[in-house]
């Protein structure tokens, strides 16, 4: 194996081994750097809060970055007393150690001649372009095109699709924007609408109730499984997608009245729509015959790309909104991987911007990190992804999580007195964030390309 694997020797290795009355912690899984630099690679306490309420830090410290000598990590609560730097667990100090897996690859260890293409997409992260606010004059970048500058000649990104709100099961299945979350921006399907669009009342016979099993019976079945069914609220939506770019045109503007003429205009529409998606992985074929409606080759085809060697996948925070069950978004994240056969892949999801400690970010004004309903969502779905993901064999969990700078907020500005103001935006990573979820990435890449 042409990398060097270093463990962080550490006392507890698992949250059952915690003390009573400890917090609980999201344990890491396996973070990458390169040996020529491996202070680049960096640890942040708000990675591994697994509960509301609990604030870490490292000894009184905002980050831990890596060194070659690295041999242990101390996550302490509390009011971050502790002074010792061999610190070892000791409940009554609110102080733990955390087990950690670090690989570095050296760049010597990457063949000769690299030949990579590497296909990017994702969700709202990686659709957006944050600008360095130190350097407001520079163009605004996300992930990929960061990625792209730490990577020698040979290995190119391609892709680079975004779309905002779009989860797991939305790529999967979805020629446009869908989501299982009532509060979604109201060009999307939501619930309610989704089921009639996905023929789930003639295939059950139950008019939509929003229970957990209709929820999970949406997130599984792909669009143009089954012709629409009629209702007021998918005509009224429909009649409003009609007039946004990029959807077919409905030019019917009559009150919904049931009739079959009604529901076959909504199945013509629906047509265009399958012929023509938003979705650039969407196949209407795939969906007809298949239990999802993912094809690569349809990309391939559209996109006149040459086939991709490895495959780069941001999605995760709108999959924290669903109410669908574990299980049903476990499913798609496999039948997702799986739609890519034997190219490797990685995953990621990017953690909500905040930092546990306000007083450790001097220069910054930061937002309170806090576990809420998304966030809580994300940590099961994520031991979840990384079971399946180890399962798999070819695919692998980025912890983007644990490494992802916390302070730094989409739309972050300059404070007149020289502050950063990171408390405009409660939801999106901002340029740092978008640097060291680069970063995972390319170490990802320099690790995988050496043992080919």
């Amino acid at each position: 194996m042409n990398s060097l694997g270093k463990t962080l020797t550490v006392a507890l290795a698992v949250l059952a081994a915690l003390p009573a009355g400890a917090q609980a912690i999201f344990m890491p899984s396996v973070i990458y750097g390169r040996s020529d630099c491996p202070e680049r690679t960096v640890l942040y306490p708000e990675g591994f809060v697994g509960e509301d309420g609990t604030a870490f830090s490292f000894c009184g410290k905002r980050e831990l970055a890596l060194t070659a000598d690295t041999d242990s990590v101390v996550l302490c609560s509390g009011d971050n007393s502790c002074a010792a730097e061999d610190i070892r667990v000791a409940a009554e100090d609110n102080c733990f150690s955390v087990a950690v897996q670090v690989v570095m690859t050296a760049p010597e260890d990457l063949p000769r001649k690299i030949r990579a293409r590497v296909l990017c997409f994702g969700e709202s992260t990686t659709a957006i372009r944050c600008k360095d606010p130190y350097n407001p004059a520079a163009e605004g970048k996300n992930w990929v095109m960061l990625a792209s500058e730490d990577l020698p000649e040979g290995i190119e990104l391609t892709g680079n699709i975004g779309h905002g709100g779009w989860a797991t099961y939305t790529y999967l299945n979805w020629p446009c924007a869908a989501k299982l979350d009532p509060n979604a921006p109201e060009t999307f399907f939501k619930p309610e609408t989704m089921w009639y669009a996905l023929g789930l009342k003639s295939q059950t016979g139950e008019e939509y109730s929003g229970s957990l099993e209709q929820l999970s019976l949406m997130a599984l079945t792909p669009f143009g499984k089954n012709l629409m069914d009629g209702a007021e609220c998918l005509w009224k939506l429909v009649q409003r997608l009609g007039t946004v770019q990029g959807y077919p045109g409905f030019p019917y503007d009559e009150e919904y009245t049931g009739s079959a003429e009604q529901l076959a205009l909504l199945n013509a529409w629906a047509d265009d729509l399958k012929d023509r998606p938003l979705n650039e992985f969407y196949d209407r074929k795939t969906a007809e015959k298949g239990d999802h409606a993912f094809s690569l080759e349809a990309y391939l085809r559209r996109s006149r790309e040459r086939r991709p060697t490895h495959v780069i996948v941001n999605i995760g925070i709108n999959d924290g909104d669903g109410a669908n069950s574990l299980e049903s978004s476990r499913i798609c994240f496999e039948k997702l991987m799986r739609c890519f056969g034997d190219i490797p892949v990685a995953h990621f999801v990017n953690r909500w911007p905040g930092v546990c400690d306000k007083t450790l970010w001097e220069g910054y004004i930061p937002r309170q990190y806090c576990i809420n309903g998304n966030t809580l969502n994300l940590l099961r779905l994520q031991k979840e992804w990384r079971e399946t993901a180890s399962k798999l064999g070819n695919v692998y969990e980025l912890d983007v999580w644990h490494c992802q700078y916390p302070a730094s907020q989409f739309e972050e500005k300059l404070t007149p007195d020289g502050r950063l103001d990171c408390s405009l935006n409660d939801v999106h990573t901002g340029y740092m964030g978008e640097v060291t979820t680069a970063w995972q990435a390319v170490c990802w890449l320099y690790h995988i390309l050496s043992r080919e």
